[in-house]
């Protein structure tokens, strides 16, 4: 299901200043505006482990996002293209930090939770990885072990970065926001 990105309205507005998302960041992952319930949304592309767009992750303005309903309904989320061998690619959490650090220019990814699922890890077969882990403790101790051990031996390397400072209750997309640009400590 090919998207064609469409949003510009108020619930777009709403929603990326609400959630701190760049508009134009957003769009590269296939932003467009839809309905759920009867309720307006912004729906993304979400990929499967073929790197096919296969279902959709919808957000909103008055709770969290919602997957597209039924069993494996969830994957990952792309700017548009998927990684080629030899580039460098940076994968967060969630479609927000991965939108935040495509507008500062990096090539980035967002997990649909705290780690790259193992099936996804064929996409990143010769990729530089770059993993970036929320500072809670479910993100930066478990999610970027899985991640790591679910990359090993299909990318061609694997980092941690962090965000600076001690406080895991601030996103990335938050810095992004800002325009802060020395946003990772490699």
């Amino acid at each position: 299901m090919p998207s064609v990105p469409i949003a510009s309205g108020d619930l777009t507005k709403r929603i990326c200043r609400a959630k701190k998302i760049p508009r134009e960041a957003l769009r590269k992952f296939g932003m467009r505006e839809e309905t759920r319930n009867g309720k307006p949304v912004i729906r993304v592309d979400a990929y499967n482990c073929y790197g096919d767009v296969h279902s959709y992750f919808d957000m909103t303005d008055y709770g969290k996002g919602l997957n597209a309903p039924g069993e494996g309904s969830s994957g990952m989320f792309f700017p548009g293209r998927l990684p080629q061998p030899g580039e460098t690619w940076y994968i967060v959490e969630g479609l927000k930090d991965a939108a935040a650090l495509t507008e500062l220019g990096y090539l980035a990814c967002g997990t649909p939770g705290n780690h790259v699922p193992a099936k996804h890890a064929r996409l990143f077969k010769d990729v530089n990885v770059v993993l970036v882990p929320d500072l809670d403790k479910a993100g930066f101790f478990d999610g970027k072990d899985k991640s790591g051990s679910n990359l090993f031996g299909t990318a061609n390397s694997i980092k941690v970065a962090r965000l600076p400072g001690p406080r895991p209750e601030i996103p990335l997309s938050s810095f992004a926001y800002a325009k802060r640009e020395e946003v990772l400590i490699e």
